[in-house]
């Protein structure tokens, strides 16, 4: 199987949580998100969980933008207008 030309647009310069945990056994607390394992990523998704599964090439722009804001960078912007075409 043949995939079309794959661009991913990663952040990678913001903890990003990637494991949550109760705050006590009974959960009455809720979840401490304080002591839970961070990792680079766009501050929503990991940078590691980004990626196309292996067998898939893909080229790859970084930016610094927080995820809910990927789409409003204008590298971001650029690379869409240009695929597009």
């Amino acid at each position: 199987l043949k995939y079309p030309p794959v661009k991913v647009v990663l952040g990678k310069s913001r903890p990003t949580t990637v494991t949550v945990r109760r705050s006590s056994v009974d959960g009455k607390h809720g979840w401490d998100l304080n002591i839970c394992a961070k990792v680079p990523g766009d501050g929503r998704v990991a940078a590691i969980h980004a990626l196309p599964p292996k067998g898939i090439d893909y080229q790859t722009l970084y930016s610094e933008a927080e995820h809910a804001k990927l789409l409003s960078d204008p590298a971001v912007v650029t690379l869409i207008q240009e695929s597009a075409k």
